[in-house]
């Protein structure tokens, strides 16, 4: 607004007090508006929803760049057996009938990620495109839980920053480097959470619920727990359908397990697992053996959760865990009493991973709850804290504990991007994407196990060079080396007491070859040397089909070829 002065001057160029009246109104209706705008929760909700997004998605364009691989995998089984999966379930590969079928058969592995996998085009002829597929699972899982943590706190810069402790956990970046299941399996776990905790809930959502909740137990076995916590949560709640909603969960899964039995004829279970540990209840003094196997579980669910946290644990991670889990209980506690699904999910899942016989795989097992634990601890401050102090009244302290946990990661994201910027041979940089790079060693023996590893897929790949696909090998690395292969591996049997039987070998075809590794392994619960089983082989019934050596002339791999009886 333009003022005229009693001179018929305009007060655009005046110095006069009308040009400081004007300049002092103007002031006051800028700021008005922006008060106005301070006090909207429309406009506080929308800023803070943009900026969450920004930052995810600045974290996505990291998460890529990490993950960014097209060279190796199957190092791990799991991935090996997801791909080949992935191939048989694929309608833009051909692949080998007979072996897909034997994996189809033998795996144990729930079938949703590697359709994911094979609806996308990715399998074991295009690793990359099998990696951007787990990392944008990963991203809107990250989405996801930003949204539940958001309703859970009503606080955006705590929502989006216990996404970020998460995301860049040594746990949460070195898993995302391999082809697993787990994050596609967070995603329909958290939208289920997610779902769940608004009021109220509609029949709609309820649908939602039960199939999220049946997609994720369609991803990972471990899923099941999902589904007894979603059972116990409908009907303590008495829900409307909650017959119906339980059914459609369970049905997914149900589906695939008569699949799976009756149409592939699948041999692939959990049972031997169930069955060595009730021959272990069997043949130890429960008095003995059960105390030794729940405190070898626990140092492993302990050790898991460290892990996540830090790749090398400090003093200040393993008080920082501490105090999280100590922060956490409170919460949990509370929520059980009020039957929240997320806190029975998160009792039974803890309470199977308790149980699962091989502590050695809890920091994979545990990486799902880890999540949960976080927002559980904040809560759990927040209520300690409420009252204490604020920043514009934000939690003092609870702002104080997030910071701590996230200082417990920067030492495992300095060595994560120290090593990444080592300088590496052309020939191996694609093996800065993996898991492989990061393990606290030496750069000289990285270096040499990662050239040991690609002369050893080099090797599997020209084992189909002399196995007919109709034949079979034998191999302690059977992931890996039929990955590579393209043809069907057995371990052979463990390395027990009597003299090994080549005429009773692999039912129900006997197998021909042996493909030995330089490495050793495990077959059950026995650990086997390099180049097992050579040294019960007996020599007068082998020959060597070839062999593979480095450039040390060490070998790396040798092929035997099982001769026919004299």
């Amino acid at each position: 607004m333009v003022r005229v002065l009693p001179d018929g001057k305009d007060n655009r160029h005046s110095k006069g007090p009308w040009a400081f009246a004007a300049v002092e109104q103007k002031m006051a209706y800028q700021k008005a508006l922006r008060t106005e705008a301070a006090s909207n929760p429309n406009v506080r909700r929308t800023g803070g929803m943009i900026i969450s997004v920004i930052i995810i998605f600045a974290l996505a364009a990291f998460l890529y760049a990490l993950s960014w691989n097209s060279v190796s995998a199957g190092f791990l089984s799991d991935d090996a057996v997801y791909l080949l999966m992935a191939d048989g379930f694929s309608p833009f590969r051909a692949a080998e009938p007979e072996l897909i079928h034997y994996v189809m058969r033998q795996s144990l592995f729930p079938p949703f990620y590697p359709l994911l996998l094979a609806a996308f085009g990715a399998g074991s002829a295009s690793l990359l495109l099998a990696h951007l597929i787990t990392t944008t699972a990963l991203v809107l899982a990250l989405l996801v839980y930003s949204s539940w943590t958001y309703s859970e706190t009503k606080d955006r810069l705590a929502a989006v920053w216990l996404v970020m402790i998460f995301a860049l956990s040594p746990g949460t970046l070195l898993q995302d480097l391999e082809i697993l299941s787990e994050f596609p399996y967070l995603l329909f776990s958290f939208l289920a959470l997610w779902l769940a905790a608004r009021n109220p809930i509609t029949a709609r959502g309820y649908g939602l619920i039960a199939l999220s909740v049946g997609l994720a137990a369609l991803t990972r076995t471990a899923g099941f727990s999902l589904i007894l916590a979603l059972g116990m949560w409908l009907f303590r709640h008495r829900t409307a359908g909650r017959v119906k909603w339980l059914a459609l969960a369970v049905a997914p899964s149900l589906i695939w397990i008569l699949y799976k039995t009756f149409v592939i004829g699948s041999q692939g279970g959990y049972g031997q697992l169930w069955l060595w540990l009730w021959e272990q209840l069997k043949n130890n003094k429960l008095t003995e053996f059960v105390p030794f196997f729940f405190e070898n579980q626990s140092e492993g669910l302990w050790r898991g959760l460290l892990l996540n946290l830090n790749i090398d644990p400090s003093p200040l991670a393993k008080t920082v865990l501490g105090i999280t889990l100590l922060a956490a209980l409170p919460t949990w506690i509370r929520r059980l009493r009020s039957w929240r699904l997320d806190a029975w999910y998160l009792l039974v899942g803890g309470a199977m991973i308790l149980l699962y016989p091989f502590p050695s795989f809890s920091t994979r097992l545990v990486l799902p709850l880890v999540p949960i634990v976080l927002l559980y601890s904040y809560l759990g401050v927040l209520s300690i804290a409420s009252g204490w102090g604020a920043i514009r009244w934000k939690p003092l302290l609870a702002y104080g504990f997030l910071a701590a946990l996230s200082l417990t990661l920067l030492p495992s994201l300095g060595f994560i991007a120290h090593r990444f910027n080592e300088p590496i041979d052309p020939e191996l940089a694609a093996w800065k994407h993996t898991r492989y790079w990061f393990r606290l060693e030496s750069m000289e023996k990285i270096t040499a196990d990662l050239t040991f590893r690609q002369n050893l897929i080099h090797a599997a790949r020209e084992v189909r060079q002399w196995v007919p696909e109709s034949d079979c090998v034998f191999g302690v690395h059977t992931g890996i080396a039929m990955l590579y292969s393209r043809r069907i591996f057995l371990q052979p049997p463990p390395p027990t007491d009597g003299a090994y039987n080549l005429s009773a070998q692999a039912p129900p075809q006997a197998c021909h070859y042996f493909f030995l590794m330089s490495t050793a392994g495990q077959i059950g619960n026995y650990q086997v040397d390099a180049f097992y089983p050579n040294d019960r082989l007996p020599a007068d019934r082998v020959e060597i089909v070839h062999a593979w050596e480095d450039a040390h002339n060490a070998p790396t791999a040798i092929l035997l070829r099982l001769k026919p009886p004299a």
